[in-house]
């Protein structure tokens, strides 16, 4: 497990790109906000190793529907400019989804698990 607070600096990079290099099959999976920086950080793990989003997938934001965080219009903007200029962006499903009904913040997940 790695634990980025934010975006991965040099060091973080190398670490995952050892460690997907040493172990090319085990499964890698990320867990963090579906806003635009949250799905920007998985692209850059992703990049480095194929990984699969874990508890921030388009069917776990579905479910949260309730508990999302509005996306502002500068932020609609932004993921809007985005998307046209990464046309292979691969968590375009969720991000589309997240700009138009809200986005899941990692903590609001655990948040809600713990009262069901």
């Amino acid at each position: 497990m790695i634990y980025t607070k934010g975006f991965p600096n040099a060091a973080v990079y190398t670490l995952f790109k050892l460690i997907t290099t040493h172990n090319p099959t085990i499964e890698r999976f990320h867990w963090g906000d579906t806003d635009l920086a949250g799905l920007q950080i998985a692209s850059i793990f992703n990049k480095i190793a194929p990984l699969r989003l874990w508890r921030c997938g388009l069917i776990d934001v579905m479910r949260h529907k309730d508990s999302l965080i509005k996306t502002g219009k500068d932020e609609k903007e932004r993921i809007v400019m985005f998307m046209e200029n990464n046309s292979d962006f691969p968590f375009r499903e969720v991000l589309e989804f997240s700009s138009n009904n809200g986005w899941l913040e990692q903590e609001q997940y655990t948040a809600e698990v713990k009262h069901q």
